[in-house]
């Protein structure tokens, strides 16, 4: 067993290792669990309390601003989607950092007196293997088939062409 500061040291190691292929897609979300006012959450709000600009306010696309709902993109910046009881900030461009930065900055200086049960960072990527079987034979030393019983047999068998 590592002592702790050889974990830390190795954990650091770890994260700085560059990648060897680099994702063809890349994301973060933020996502929040309480009780939210879906309503007030839009782009000239956010332009008001000086989280965005007013051209970007006025360039959003809003899929819904309702009671119970609120979805909008800001472009190549976010896409917020608030509902009574999850709010959730997504981001596909580098720096990923900045929906921490605008999280802390809606539920740590404008509302911070909204209850908030729960948090969950989401990093998400997408890697090209280059080929489906290429896929099939990493997805099967990941995830063996034969755990799945008689679901898992049936995906070894030899797929129609």
């Amino acid at each position: 067993m590592l002592a702790r500061p050889e974990k830390a040291r190795l954990a650091l190691e770890f994260a700085a290792m560059p990648l060897r292929i680099e994702p063809e897609i890349s994301g973060v979300a933020i996502v929040l669990l309480g009780n939210f006012n879906p309503s007030i959450f839009q782009p000239f709000w956010m332009a008001r309390q000086g989280l965005i600009t007013d051209e970007a306010a006025a360039a959003a696309t809003v899929s819904v601003i309702h009671p119970e709902i609120s979805q909008f993109a800001i472009e190549s910046e976010f896409i917020l989607n608030v509902q009574s009881n999850r709010f959730q900030l997504s981001r596909a461009t580098a720096p990923l950092v900045t929906v921490s930065d605008l999280c802390s900055r809606i539920f740590g200086e404008i509302l911070p007196h909204t209850p908030i049960n729960q948090l969950g960072i989401n990093r998400s990527v997408h890697f090209s293997v280059g080929s489906s079987q290429e896929r099939d034979r990493i997805g099967k030393l990941i995830a063996p088939q034969g755990p799945w019983g008689e679901w898992g047999a049936w995906q070894q068998l030899p797929k129609p062409s």
